[in-house]
């Protein structure tokens, strides 16, 4: 009976080493996932600045030069 006590604590370690294992995974999706948000976000936000850049330009005149003098 005492040999069949490590084999349960073995199964039992090797069962959390699984679950420790699936929740890693599961970790490593969902950070994939928001690293993908986040670039698509940034983009679009590059994006939205340029074409916000070229509507003032029109509206005012001024050319990226100004920008320039504002930093």
């Amino acid at each position: 009976m005492q040999e069949v006590q490590p084999l349960v604590r073995l199964e039992e370690m090797f069962g959390r080493v699984q679950m420790n294992n699936y929740k890693i995974h599961q970790f490593e999706e969902q950070e994939n996932l928001l690293l993908e948000e986040i670039s698509a976000k940034s983009q679009r936000a590059n994006q939205m600045e340029a074409e916000i850049g070229v509507y003032l330009q029109k509206l005012t005149g001024f050319g990226a030069e100004t920008e320039n003098l504002e930093q």
